[in-house]
């Protein structure tokens, strides 16, 4: 598996976008320091970064899972709500796919 720096440098209150593919339904979860945050069967989604700390993405369905841990690191105090990331992580198919924009 290859995906871009495991690292996401981010002001307080930015929002990251997800999304899963693969054959549904699809089970997905966010987690924070092992505590999940939410979990869904919902495809696409956003959360606010309002805390550093280690993440996962986890998706799940018929044919097996995917999961993609990233750290958050706040790098300034000024929060722009509106202000997406754009990193991207590729699963393998035909499980579900994780992707982080």
């Amino acid at each position: 598996m290859s995906y871009p720096s495991p690292v996401v440098r981010s002001l307080p209150g930015y929002k990251m976008s997800w999304s899963v593919t693969g054959t549904l339904p699809i089970y997905t979860a966010i987690a924070r320091n092992s505590t999940v945050l939410f979990n869904t069967t919902e495809t696409t989604g956003h959360f606010a970064l309002d805390m550093e700390g280690n993440y996962s993405l986890r998706a799940i369905n018929q044919f097996g899972s995917d999961v993609k841990a990233f750290s958050v690191i706040f790098t300034g105090e000024t929060a722009q709500k509106s202000k997406y990331l754009t990193n991207t992580y590729l699963g393998w198919y035909p499980l579900a796919h994780a992707l982080l924009a």
